[in-house]
Order: structure tokens, then sequence, then C-alpha cells
């Protein structure tokens, strides 16, 4: 009995005592707590790269007054808060009393290569500045809605059937570089300070101009004629070009051909070496076959593959050139192995040229199934939509000849003389004008920072004639952190007769191979060991992708810098990296493009303000062919000097 009395005197005097505040409770009971109360809904439908008006209306729902803090606007995918989000912008929110409200208005715009079903989702106290009783009500998330492709700048189109009325100028850029194994005619990788020169053409109703029409028709022997066996000793009899003058002017997407680069790989190209084999990258690369043809291959391809003239058990083979008795035509025609399976049969085909601007695949081997993949198709070089693909990745030839001829030049019932113009081309980022055409002059010179722009005029064209310009430039500097330039695209345009045409190029010095990938982020403090006022606070960020040989393109860094700290720089093995300006502690770097990993360090210097605070650094980063990526870090108290 006394055993029992006591328990339950304990007892009372526990519950008694868990029925008095203790200081924790009452301060966890007194603490602020920020809410987010309401938060505007963007449309069903938002162009990437539109802007974006958005409301948020915050509330302290504790029982004290809040401090000054900041709420941000992500993008997601989902409709929580996740570490991929994107930062699309923040607001400062003053100091809010208990009970209080405020609205922060905060205009923002989703990147370009944003599309797809997204949700905004805004944050009260994204920094951390506030101790609240709950830290778990912070974010709200909007309903649903899709980021569409932004539509595509206006650009005319070539007319097809206008009766000959109007007038169908073409244009094409050529580097001199092979875009996938980004080397020049000479199989030489150009290098930091290199030249690079670019030829611009444009033609006036010249057969191709406006497209083509193709079709299988009855097999067709080998051509016959003077023939002339290549020889690619000093270049390779594996994965080798050859630069070969024709017989006639080549009448191709417009533009008459004088010389051809043939490929042991089974095709031939114009304006650049044809050193490429299938399947490189092409399959691989995020943006899709059409793109990366269309864009940046200027060729035709009976059967582009990966074949070996001296594979080894199969025999000696040999490329040849057929000029045809009558100078009508003149004929490649492949007799090889192949280089990727020693088992694989031997291929026999030949593309044929015709004065006329038509051109014929033929297969008169016995040409079985099996061995590597192969393209068979045609491509302008100037976009996606030039690309014509018969196959992309089949190990058989067509079954019978392929007939591609040029869509007929109209008559036309007014002059077709082509008014004077101009062409222009872009230089990348820190390339140098070396020399150019007379007529060209540098109207933007190339920074650190943005591309530079040149710009030719060209004569009057009359039917069937062409101008060329030619602009050489200096490959950049080696990237940070890198031995080679970074990889840069190319744009080159023409204008006459209010119309204006596009060319794209690539340089991919630092890597080709851009799949779909991830990052992998990793954000720590380095120095000091305690921060203080007046001492630089050191940052480490480590970018890398994990998968085998992939590499990212244009890659952007954006860096939520910490309160009470201002920007000392950024950069990658000791070189500045080009960022924009600081708003609202918030700056974005372009990164190399090309790289697979690289070390950014960030320095911020923190002020007197932060004493007392942590310093946290927020990191994003993203590619275009990656989804985007977020570390943080967060310091110890800064101490007073």
């Amino acid at each position: 009995m006394i055993r029992s009395r006591t328990l339950i005197v304990v007892a009372l005097a526990l519950l008694a005592a868990s029925a008095v505040p203790t200081a924790a409770t009452s301060a966890k009971r007194a603490a602020p707590d920020l809410a987010v109360a309401k938060l505007s809904q963007p449309l069903a439908t938002l162009s990437a790269g539109a802007d974006l008006a958005v409301a948020v209306q915050l509330r302290n729902r504790g029982q004290v007054a809040a401090a000054k803090s900041r709420v941000t606007l992500y993008l997601t995918r989902g409709a929580k808060r996740t570490s991929r989000d994107l930062v699309l912008g923040h607001s400062r929110v003053k100091a809010l009393p208990a009970g209080g409200k405020a609205t922060a208005k905060l205009k923002a715009a989703p990147p370009l290569r944003a599309v797809g079903a997204y949700r905004l989702i805004a944050c009260a106290d994204s920094g951390k500045q506030v101790r609240e009783s709950t830290e778990g009500n912070n974010c709200t998330a909007s309903r649903q809605f899709e980021v569409t492709s932004p539509a595509p700048p206006p650009r005319p189109s070539r007319p097809i059937d206008d009766g000959g009325l109007a007038i169908s100028p073409a244009f094409t850029m050529t580097d001199g570089i092979d875009w996938g194994s980004v080397r020049d005619e000479l199989g030489a990788v150009p290098g930091p300070a290199e030249p690079v020169t670019l030829t611009l053409r444009a033609g006036n109703r010249i057969e191709g101009q406006v497209g083509y029409t193709d079709g299988i028709v009855a097999p067709a022997p080998l051509l016959a004629g003077t023939t002339t066996t290549l020889d690619y000793s000093e270049a390779s009899e594996d994965d080798g070009a050859l630069s070969v003058d024709l017989p006639f002017a080549f009448p191709f997407g417009g533009i008459l051909e004088r010389t051809a680069s043939v490929s042991t790989n089974g095709w031939i190209s114009f304006g650049e070496p044809a050193w490429d084999f299938w399947d490189d990258e092409q399959l691989r690369d995020y943006r899709g076959v059409a793109a990366v043809v269309g864009e940046h291959m200027r060729g035709i391809m009976p059967y582009w593959s990966d074949l070996d003239l001296e594979q080894r058990g199969a025999g000696p083979g040999r490329v040849q050139k057929v000029v045809a008795a009558d100078g009508s035509a003149v004929a490649f025609q492949w007799d090889t192995a192949q280089h990727t399976n020693d088992g694989a049969p031997r291929r026999l085909f030949q593309v044929v040229l015709f004065r006329d601007g038509s051109f014929r695949f033929d297969y008169p081997g016995p040409n079985p199934a099996g061995g590597a993949k192969s393209f068979i198709g045609y491509s302008l070089g100037t976009d996606p939509k030039s690309a014509t693909i018969v196959t992309a990745d089949s190990d058989e030839v067509l079954a019978g000849s392929l007939l591609v001829s040029p869509k007929p030049l109209l008559p036309a019932a007014n002059s077709v003389t082509l008014p004077a113009g101009e062409v222009t081309a872009t230089l990348p980022v820190r390339g140098d004008l070396l020399d150019a055409s007379p007529g060209c002059e540098l109207t933007v010179p190339s920074t650190a920072s943005a591309e530079g722009l040149v710009t030719c005029a060209t004569p009057s064209l009359g039917p069937g004639q062409q101008a060329s310009q030619t602009v050489t430039f200096s490959m950049p500097p080696a990237a940070p952190g890198e031995v080679d330039p970074a990889n840069f695209r190319l744009l080159g345009s023409y204008e006459s007769a209010g119309q204006t045409l596009l060319d794209r190029d690539e340089i991919n010095a630092l890597s080709g191979a851009l799949p779909f990938a991830t990052i992998d982020l990793v954000a720590e403090f380095d120095s000091p060991p305690i921060p203080r006022p007046g001492v630089p606070a050191v940052f480490g960020v480590e970018l890398e992708v994990p998968t085998i040989q992939a590499a990212l393109d244009e890659p952007v860094a954006t860096f939520e810098l910490p309160d009470g700290a201002t920007l000392e720089l950024i950069q990658i093995a000791g070189k500045g990296l080009p960022c924009g300006p600081v708003v609202d502690q918030t700056v974005s770097c372009k990164l190399p493009s090309g790289i697979g990993f690289t070390a950014i360090g960030v320095s911020v210097m923190p002020t007197v303000a932060s004493v007392g605070s942590e310093l946290t650094l927020d990191v994003t980063a993203d590619a275009l062919n990656t989804p985007f990526a977020s570390a943080s870090v967060t310091t110890p108290p800064v101490q007073a000097p």
C-alpha cells in the first residue's frame, strides 16, 4: 500500500510538472511562423522565355514579429520542393508583426530549355533567416501548367510552287571543319589561336534550291568511264577523307559545287572534309538525327557507315572516281569491308552525280545484310528540315537504286535578278577576326562574354549566278581548366530582296558526346574556418556528369549568394567566368560548353551586417541536355573581427 501511494504521488508530481510551461516550450509557442497564404495562378499554357508575373501573399501566423526575410519562386516538375527545382527569382520581405501580411511581386521567365508540364512553388523564408515555430509549412505550389517551345522567329520559306515568279535564293555557310571528328582537311584538330575560315555562299535560281524529289528506280550497274583509284595512304585507310575535283560544277541545294570530300566511310561532303563515320555520336546526340545531320552535314550519303579499306581478313578495299565518257556524270564507287565486324559482308555501291543536279544511289554488289549500322540520305546542312533520311539505323542497302532529282525552276514572268544584299557571320566568344574578303567589316567585336559579328556585302545575282565571301577568325583560347577551347556554335545569314536565310554550324572542341545526361553538384565551404567581416569566404563547387563519355551542352550555373555578403569573384582554375550582374543576391554564369567535370571557386566578402548569422550558398546548374541540379552549403556563424 505504501508503495502504491508513492507511485501515485510521483505520477501526480510529473503530471504537474508537465503542465507548467518551460522556457523552451514558451519560446516555441512565441516564435514567428511564416507561410505563403496565397499564390497567383499561372495561365494553363505559357511559352518558354515569356515573362511571368507572380504575386505571393505571405502571412506571419506566429505570436511574435518575424524579422526581414526572403521569398523565392521555383519552377518544378512536381508538387513538392526538391533539390532539382529551378530558381526563377527572389523578393525581399519586410519584417512582419504577429498576424501581419505582405505581398511580394516577382517577374520571371521559364528558360527556353524548360518545356513540358511544370508548377510554380513559392517558399517563404527561403534564406532561413527566421527561426520559426513551424518550418514545414513555408512552401505552396501552383496548379500544373504547360510550358511550350517559343515560336521560331519568322523565316521566309523558299517557294516551291511559285510559278517561277518569286525570287528563291540559296545560302550555305561552311567552316572547313568536319563537325563529328572536329578535324580540318589535313586531319588537324584546330587548337587555341589557330585560324578557321568560314565560307558564305549565296546563289540565285540554281538547281536544287527549291528542294528535291526522290524515289526507287530499277537497279543500275556501276558507271563505266575514265577511272581513278583514290589514294588514301596520306590520309587514312580507315576514316579517311580526300578532296577531289569534280569534272563539272555540280548544283547541290542551289549552290554550284566544284570539289567534293570523299570519305572511306561511304559518303561525300561539300565545303567540309568527310572524316566522320556512322554511328560516331549521331544516334546518341540528344537533339536527334535530323538536327545533327541537317544542321551540320552538307553532303550525300549513299551508305554512310563505319567502313575500312584494310580490314584484316577481308582483303584490300578501294574507292574510285569514274567520269562518264560523255562528261555527263561522275561516280564515286566503294568496294570495301566493314571496320566494326570482321565477319561482316563487304559493301559495293556508288553515288552518281549528274550535270543537271540529280544524283543516284546504286548497290550492284551482293551486299547482304549484316555488320555495322548505316545512314542513307542527303543533307543541305542548313537546318533539320534540310536532311532527307532514307534509313538511319539499318545494316541493309536499298532494294534498287534511289534517284534524287531537283524540283524544276519554272520560267519567271518577271525579272529574276537578285538585288545586292549582305551576308553575316558570328565570331565565337573571345575569337578575333584575322582576315575577310573585300567588302567585309567587323560590325561587332567579340568579347570575353559575347559573340562578335562580321558583315559582308554581296553583289546582285542573275539567274544561275552565285557569290561567296570568306571570314577567318582565330580559335578562342582554352576554356578555364581545360587544354582546348570550349564548344561553340556559329550562325551565318544572307539577306536580299526582303528575304533572310540562315545556316548554323558548330565546333565541338572539348567534346562531341552530347546525350541526355544528369549533373552531380557538390558545394563545400573551403575557408577560413570561421568567417569574419572583411575576410573573403571561399566556397568550392564541383560539377560532374556521371554518364561515361557525355558532356554538357551550353551549361549555366546560378549562384544564390549569402545575405550580408558581397560577391568577390567566381572562377575556374584561376580564370574568371562570364557572369551576369548580381540581382537580389543571385548571379548566373556561363560555363564552358563541352565539359564533363569542373571545379568552380566562389568567393564572397562578409559584411558587418552578417555578424552572428550563417552564410548559405545555394547553387543550381543545368545544360541544354540535362535537367536542373542543385546544392547548398552553410558556414558557421560569422564572428566579429
